[in-house]
């Protein structure tokens, strides 16, 4: 274990492999091993969840059991608290969710999505109204921002879907069923 900061992995009791470096990092981890938190309050929550990485102020804040987490990015996941598999690279990058197995990657993507699982958004402020909606692919600036419960949804393109609040639609293309 490598801890640098204050309260960094400050309560560790039976963990290793785990890599603490900021104010309070990891520093309610007691059994979690192979973590990896870098930033003022990454991981701080985090009790016995493993094999999980935090950079950036806040990151992975509120996870506590959570497993194969990634967040990059001030405040990305940061609301997670025992959901597994989720990859978050931006700032606030599904900062709400608590679902798994989401990919986000831009700024503020997927910033809404609590409980929906298995959604790929990739861009500025992808699909940013997401709340339970699953199995949606995103990909450009603000698409599929309209969509809050819909499942199953391919947008492609800068604002594609971007008025489509239902199911199984798909629109490539910029503006593509605006």
């Amino acid at each position: 274990n490598n801890a640098f900061g204050y309260n960094a992995l400050a309560t560790a009791t039976t963990v290793s492999n785990n890599s603490a470096f900021g104010h309070a990092a990891l520093t309610a981890n007691t059994t979690g091993s192979s973590n990896s938190a870098f930033g003022s309050t990454a991981l701080d929550a985090n009790t016995t969840g493993s094999n999980q990485t935090a950079i950036g102020v806040g990151a992975l804040s509120a996870a506590t059991t959570g497993e194969s987490n990634t967040a990059v990015g001030q405040a990305s996941l940061s609301s997670l608290t025992t959901a597994n598999d989720n990859t978050a690279v931006g700032r606030a990058a599904l900062v709400s969710c608590n679902g798994g197995q989401n990919t986000a990657l831009g700024y503020y993507a997927g910033q809404s999505v609590s409980t929906g699982t298995h959604n790929t958004l990739i861009g500025y402020n992808s699909a940013i109204a997401i709340t339970t909606g699953s199995d949606n692919t995103a990909i450009g600036s603000e698409a599929l921002d309209a969509v809050t419960t819909g499942s199953y949804n391919t947008a492609v393109g800068a604002r594609a879907l971007g008025a489509t609040t239902s199911s199984g639609s798909c629109a490539v293309g910029e503006d593509a069923l605006m």
